[in-house]
């Protein structure tokens, strides 16, 4: 018993501090504003969305070498958003945020081909 009261004085403690370091109201507001499921959602979402144009630009680039007369134009767009895609993917900084995962929908999402 003795150990449990002095965990509780513990943990009351650290929560204390937190509120003074103002942490604790930024993981309470943040756990309230964000859904779990949309939260997954917009991940899913987002990963499909850049997965899909990686493999859509590189299937597209194959498709334009192997013609007599590739335009290389449209090559060089192709290898220049495969690159840019690539580099937004890889980044683990765009998942950590629904704001900007919601921005990558809206910028990349139209421009995949059904």
């Amino acid at each position: 018993m003795r150990l449990f009261c002095g965990l509780t004085s513990f943990l009351q403690a650290m929560y204390e501090t937190l509120l003074k370091l103002k942490i604790m109201d930024t993981i309470i507001k943040n756990e309230e504003d964000e859904n779990p499921l949309e939260w997954y959602s917009l991940t899913e979402t987002a990963n499909s969305i850049l997965n899909g144009l990686i493999a859509y630009t590189c299937h597209e680039e194959i498709k334009e070498l192997e013609k007599e007369c590739p335009d290389t134009e449209r090559v060089k767009g192709l290898q220049a958003l495969f690159v840019e895609v690539h580099a937004v993917n890889d980044d683990p900084e765009n998942f950590q945020s629904q704001d900007r995962m919601k921005e990558i929908i809206a910028r990349y999402g139209g421009l995949l081909k059904h």
